[in-house]
């Protein structure tokens, strides 16, 4: 439940950051959907959902996590993968906008990463390792297969590493051996 907790809170963080930040999204603009997980499949859309489901999008997915034995103590660290994606609406005109975009979007998750330190009320610290990775190579599908993969579209995403204290195991009960108490 924690990890989950800390997804929710940052996808409200994000959805709060891009709601005066829209993208190009066909032929009107509008602000980038925030998901956990993954984008649901269109096949199984109302007809009027559809069209949120196309870029802009940023897509919150737990990649992978472990515990860590540290020296006073013990940790579990996680990683957290943000699918960016948007709309190229390049043209021979304007051949830079899809780069510009997708780089606008990544500035404004890394602000959100980078606004504190300690997310949700302090239970989870934001490591300083974060990551950018460029394009929607398949190479990386474990973040990748979130999002959709329809041309035109530019993507990149974030990785950032998030670390708290490890839930510990109950002490053992201990009797007393004469009483049994």
């Amino acid at each position: 439940m924690r990890i989950f907790l800390l997804l929710k809170h940052l996808q409200k963080e994000i959805t709060d950051t891009f709601k005066s930040f829209p993208f190009k999204a066909g032929e009107e603009y509008r602000t980038p959907d925030v998901y956990i997980g993954h984008i649901m499949p269109k096949m199984s859309m109302p007809t009027e959902v559809k069209k949120n489901a196309e870029a802009p999008f940023v897509v919150i997915r737990f990649l992978d996590g472990e515990s860590l034995p540290d020296q006073r103590t013990r940790t579990f660290q996680i990683k957290v993968s943000f699918l960016c994606a948007v709309f190229s609406r390049e043209s021979y005109k304007d051949i830079e906008a899809g780069y510009h975009d997708i780089l606008n979007m990544i500035d404004r998750v890394l602000l959100v990463l980078n606004s504190r330190h300690y997310w949700l009320d302090n239970h989870w610290k934001c490591e300083d390792d974060i990551r950018v990775v460029s394009g929607l190579q398949k190479e990386i599908s474990q973040i990748y297969d979130a999002g959709s993969h329809q041309h035109p579209l530019y993507g990149n995403a974030v990785v950032a590493t998030f670390t708290t204290p490890n839930i510990g195991r109950p002490p053992f009960l201990q009797t007393d051996k004469i009483t049994g108490e």
